[in-house]
């Protein structure tokens, strides 16, 4: 079986453009994120990359990404807010 190469995705940060590459399946996680917040890719990647601390704007995607799912597991999300249907106090954030 062919490896499929990661894709490359061209994103607006503020008013800076810049490019990722994200594996296929963290591109489908991010459309699905963004379809469930009703944000955009730019509006969730500026997001992640103002508010995450991780070395490159691509690994703080990355991170966020994680933790969003995580967060559906009931452990916080990349968003900086709990889970829906979990109260604030529950999962330690303010």
């Amino acid at each position: 079986m062919d490896a499929i190469p990661p894709q490359l995705l061209n994103i607006r940060l503020g008013r800076r453009r810049t490019s990722v590459r994200l594996e296929r399946c963290e591109r489908e996680v991010l459309d699905a994120i963004c379809a469930s917040e009703g944000l955009n890719l730019h509006e969730f990647c500026s997001r992640a990359v103002s508010e995450r601390r991780e070395r490159s704007a691509t690994a703080r995607i990355r991170a966020a990404l994680l933790d969003y799912c995580f967060g559906r597991l009931g452990r916080g999300d990349g968003l900086n807010r709990p889970p829906r249907g979990v109260a604030a106090d529950e999962c330690g954030a303010a």
